[in-house]
């Protein structure tokens, strides 16, 4: 069995998409040690991921150079370009629609629909072209990997796609526990966010309700936001352009060791996005022992079986209330972690890999 992964998604910056992903390639790796990889990157062996992965075959292409870097388009050409290469099934990591398909079994991981109810439209022809590409794309697939039912079944519902076809694999990112090293950022108290500019993650809301703390309870904390702000945010620094702005830290990118010392610090952990497929932060921070204040997702709902506080994002005085409440009472925050504790080690202690990796190959 001949198996390729389309690895641009994974680099020194991963997101949450990253991370899952591989996870998966790793877990896929140890399950099928008899099939032959192919990794297939714009980075090649430069890429640190691959450093340790002697058996996989490292095939490079240049970095996409189409118009406006299109990623819907460099998949077209992958499409074309591979037409020949003698693979089996070929992953799709980051679940990029294209309309035109591969000649192998293409396994596509469908992180979202955000395609479709995101804030990445910002005309009607982009979105009904990605809703043809995506349906186009799915309709292909030899199998769908979500990881979490509400994805699932969103596909289901707005595609038609198939029951048998989709699978859902949602605790990978959980497979290997690290001890952190890293160093705090300063000695005093904070609330803690991971998002970036979008309108999605929804950080402005969360800058008013901490600016609403500052100003209403004299709260001695900072705000910490991980992540990398893009020459576009300048929203988010208007509303942070106030007289609270020293208290507002954004650190850019972080090593995973640094990210998790921060989790374990926190006071709060603060996840105020308007949409996830699953929300890889939230299950970070349940495994790093940190108090949640979240909007719905589904690694909340599903995984960490709602024990956290639950918050309409789109409300920043709904936001304010919870962290004030939380701050408040010492004894929620310990029952919040020790209940997420063990939920956390319930899955550390459950997972199959070949369980969990069955169907992808039939």
């Amino acid at each position: 069995m001949k198996i390729a992964f389309l690895t641009d998604v994974i680099d020194e910056h991963m997101t949450g998409i990253g991370i899952y992903s591989q996870a998966l390639i790793q877990s896929i790796l140890d399950t099928y040690p008899n099939a032959q990889f192919y990794f297939i990157d714009n980075l090649g062996d430069k890429n640190r991921f691959f450093t340790s992965k002697s058996r996989a075959k490292i095939i490079t292409f240049y970095k996409n150079s189409f118009l406006l870097k299109k990623k819907s388009i460099w998949l077209n050409y992958l499409a074309y370009k591979l037409r020949t290469y003698p693979f089996d099934y070929i992953f799709n990591l980051d679940g990029t629609p294209h309309l035109l398909p591969f000649r192998q079994k293409e396994i596509i991981i469908l992180h979202d629909i955000n395609y479709l109810y995101g804030d990445r439209f910002s005309n009607i022809f982009r979105f009904f072209n990605n809703c043809i590409s995506l349906k186009s794309t799915l309709t292909y697939a030899h199998k769908i990997i979500t990881n979490s039912k509400k994805t699932m079944d969103d596909a289901i519902k707005v595609f038609g796609i198939e029951r048998r076809k989709i699978l859902t694999i949602n605790n990978l990112p959980f497979f290997r526990k690290r001890k952190s090293k890293g160093k705090l950022l300063n000695h005093k108290p904070y609330l803690l966010a991971i998002g970036n500019e979008t309108k999605r993650k929804n950080i402005r809301n969360l800058i008013k309700a901490f600016s609403f703390l500052k100003k209403t309870y004299s709260i001695p904390h900072n705000l910490i936001i991980i992540g990398t702000l893009s020459t576009k945010s300048n929203e988010i620094k208007q509303y942070s352009n106030t007289i609270y702005r020293k208290n507002i830290i954004y650190t850019g990118y972080i090593t995973d060791e640094k990210k998790e010392t921060l989790l374990r610090n926190a006071n709060i952990f603060v996840f105020p996005s308007l949409y996830e497929g699953l929300g890889i932060p939230i299950l970070e921070a349940a495994a790093n022992g940190c108090p949640i204040i979240s909007t719905p997702t589904p690694s909340a709902d599903e995984i960490l079986e709602g024990n956290y506080i639950k918050v309409n994002g789109n409300d920043y005085m709904s936001l304010a209330d919870s962290i004030i409440k939380l701050l408040r009472s010492k004894p929620m925050q310990l029952n919040m972690i020790r209940k997420n504790t063990f939920i956390i080690e319930k899955y550390f202690n459950s997972i199959k890999r070949k369980h969990l990796l069955n169907g992808i190959f039939n």
